[in-house]
């Protein structure tokens, strides 16, 4: 296309100056050295332009899902000569999907900005990414072309929408007879407490290499464990409906206290865990959650841990809640 426009542009000139030669009309002359004049001054700002600014936000910085939110992009003009085109490219990613990307077109005049607004549907939880992947603009002619990297970025939260009621119940054995006395056990499972010497049996998950590689013994990680008086939620990160799983966890987040959230971040072996005894500590578990998306969500149980809470009152939730005796 670009090639098209400079021969056009050339054949123009010929012609004009060939009938003014064969014609000898002077007028004809002035058209073409304008023209000339003109081209020159477009590359010759072009090259001197400073790009274009791009802001993007959104109305709010926290939805509840199924809510219309409002993607607000506003880019001006730094160029000192207008800009025939300019094209946005802009990716929306849910951490726990795939992205979509959309671009715009439009042109811009000389140090003039524009304003989008693109209206959208959330029906997911989770963190939403808003990046400018890549800008291109072009030189009033359209001839020439440059692209730039914008580097903005925006993200929001999108939380369960409200529900009225909780139907779940932490229901379970609790046997306070069989707590342990010192509150540690050999597991991948909460904050780690202390250090000990292998013994046969031990996970070789659990050996700290890089204390064995300074001793002449193996020594593995001993991680305190919740109470068996205390309930525990086991949020499964890896099922196939995340989304429902977490709507799940929310339901049990805003009608429960005090209690432990264990799940497994993305790549991660070891479980993390959260406290949640007011509404303020429920909300810091659910953006922390969040932050640990899954980089795909897959089939993968958490079996182990509930065999190790198995004493505890405790809730495995995954697509589904499942009150486990």
């Amino acid at each position: 296309m670009r090639i098209f426009k400079v021969t056009s542009f050339i054949v123009l000139i010929f012609i004009l100056i060939s009938a003014a030669v064969y014609f000898n009309v002077y007028p004809l002359f002035k058209i073409a050295a304008a023209l000339i004049v003109f081209a020159a001054a477009d590359i010759f700002l072009f090259a001197l332009s400073k790009g274009c600014v791009i802001h993007i936000s959104t109305d709010k910085t926290e939805y509840r899902k199924k809510d219309k939110g409002l993607i607000k992009l506003s880019i001006k003009n730094r160029c000192l000569c207008p800009v025939s085109n300019v094209t946005v490219t802009l990716s929306i990613k849910n951490r726990y999907y795939k992205g979509t990307a959309e671009s715009y077109s439009f042109p811009l005049g000389v140090l003039c900005g524009k304003n989008i607004r693109r209206p959208f549907k959330i029906v997911y939880n989770g963190i939403f990414d808003i990046n400018i992947e890549k800008v291109e603009y072009t030189d009033m002619l359209g001839i020439l072309k440059k692209s730039m990297s914008s580097g903005s970025k925006y993200s929001f939260v999108v939380f369960p929408k409200e529900t009225e009621s909780c139907s779940t119940d932490m229901t379970g054995a609790i046997d306070t007879d069989n707590i342990p006395s010192e509150n540690v056990y050999s597991s991948n499972s909460g904050d780690i407490s202390s250090f000990r010497e292998y013994r046969e049996g031990d996970r070789l998950n659990g050996i700290n290499w890089k204390l064995t590689a300074r001793m002449d013994d193996i020594y593995v990680r001993e991680y305190e464990r919740t109470s068996m008086d205390e309930a525990v939620v086991l949020l499964d990160m890896y099922v196939n409906n995340i989304d429902k799983a977490l709507d799940e966890l929310y339901a049990v987040l805003k009608h429960k206290r005090n209690f432990y959230v264990f799940w497994l971040p993305a790549g991660a072996e070891e479980f993390k865990s959260g406290y949640v005894s007011d509404e303020s500590s429920a909300y810091d578990l659910l953006i922390d959650i969040y932050d640990s998306a899954p980089d795909m969500i897959a089939n993968r149980g958490i079996n182990e841990y509930k065999k190790i809470y198995k004493g505890h009152r405790f809730i495995y939730i995954s697509n589904t809640v499942e009150s486990v005796q």
